[in-house]
């Protein structure tokens, strides 16, 4: 019989840390190891309200995370795998607090497909990019996104493990799997472990796959901007979160895939009497209170940052629409480049500088783009290109304003 334990890692995560305990409890993970590092907000409150659940334990992982480590997460996941196998563990997987295993029915458990696929015991399954995202919202709200390389992996404890990472592990002579149980192959391990190659990639939903609420709402990423990331502190002298590539464009939007779960409306039903059990309201309000304001700081430090932060700044605030945050973020590229208003600059008449200022404008202020791209259009309405990409600043501005 499977024993299937599920590991994360988790800083500033108390807001969603009770619906990503109860999904996978409900989907039959048998034991929950949290390993809570440098946070900021109430989580360990939660370790109190849930003490009636053995089968959750909270960690401390502060004396790793500051114990000089170069990757201080996978030094977690290598002592969580020694652990579990002296638990008797069978199956392990490692997920982020944004991550969530899913199959096609709530009711089909990770011990079902531990069953089914009992040949198979490295199985990796593919992000699925939720793209329709409020403030707060939850994961069994109605499911839009799209699929796509990157995985995250179910292994049997017992292989010849050489090295465990983030989103595989490497084994000797292992044979890989994806979540439509077809085998997989990836070449140099660490180079492509954790992306599906090009010729095993289909945009397709697999029937087994990992929810990535690598966004969530525009408020809930702007917060997230400033919660750093501390093993990466030695490279990065950024105080933002900087792995991220901008919010949900438009165009992914468009083509994101709606996926049915069954048995969504009851685990809805199911974690609202979870809340109830173990009196988490007043603990989520401080949580959400704790985003909320942490959002506030991002756009305090934005308004405050220099200009080694704006290489930083131009990736992550990319297809943001936040009110506030695009008036803080004008507000900071008027200050630190006198060009960035470009509307007053007399000097610039070339219809090419203006083009290529307009494209390089693009991603945080589309409205100034068109506009700039108007004037080159004016100044040489011959330029195929640039009456190209002013039909698609057009087209783009105008599918804005219906799509949130």
């Amino acid at each position: 019989m499977a024993k299937v334990k599920l590991v994360a890692v988790a800083k500033d995560e108390a807001a969603y840390l009770p619906e990503w305990i109860f999904h996978h409890l409900t989907i039959g993970f048998d034991e929950i190891d949290i390993h809570v590092n440098n946070t900021s907000d109430n989580t360990w409150e939660l370790k109190n309200k849930l003490k009636a659940l053995s089968q959750v334990n909270f960690i401390d992982a502060d004396p790793i995370f500051s114990g000089g480590y170069v990757f201080p997460q996978e030094e977690v996941y290598e002592q969580a795998l020694l652990s579990a196998r002296a638990d008797g563990f069978t199956h392990m997987m490692f997920l982020d607090i944004d991550e969530f295993w899913f199959s096609p029915s709530i009711d089909f458990s990770i011990k079902d497909f531990i069953q089914k696929h009992h040949d198979k015991h490295i199985c990796s399954f593919k992000w699925l990019c939720k793209t329709n995202e409020t403030e707060f919202s939850s994961i069994y709200e109605p499911l839009k996104g799209n699929s796509v390389r990157q995985v995250k992996t179910l292994f049997n404890v017992n292989l010849a493990i050489k090295k465990v990472d983030i989103h595989n592990v490497n084994v000797e002579n292992g044979e890989y799997f994806l979540g439509d149980g077809k085998p997989w192959k990836f070449g140099v391990y660490h180079k492509n472990a954790s992306c599906v190659r090009g010729d095993y990639f289909s945009t397709d939903v697999d029937p087994f796959y990992v929810v990535h609420r690598m966004h969530r709402s525009e408020m809930e990423y702007i917060s997230l901007l400033s919660r750093g990331r501390p093993e990466r502190a030695m490279k990065s002298k950024t105080i933002f979160k900087d792995n991220r590539n901008g919010y949900i464009k438009l165009a992914t939007k468009k083509n994101a895939r709606d996926v049915d779960v069954i048995g969504r409306e009851e685990a809805a039903i199911g974690y609202s009497k979870f809340i109830e059990r173990f009196e988490l309201e007043e603990y989520l309000n401080k949580a959400q209170d704790f985003v909320l304001n942490r959002y506030k700081l991002t756009l305090d430090n934005i308004a405050k940052s220099g200009a080694d932060e704006e290489e930083v700044l131009n990736k992550i605030l990319s297809y943001l629409t936040d009110k506030k945050l695009r008036a803080v973020f004008k507000q900071y590229q008027e200050r630190l480049n006198p060009v960035r208003d470009l509307k007053t600059q007399a000097y610039i008449k070339s219809a090419m500088l203006l083009k290529e200022a307009a494209i390089n404008v693009e991603k945080f202020d589309l409205m100034l783009a068109e506009e700039l791209m108007f004037k080159a259009h004016v100044l040489k309405p011959s330029g195929r290109h640039i009456a190209q990409k002013l039909e698609e600043y057009r087209a783009e501005l105008k599918e804005q304003q219906g799509v949130n």
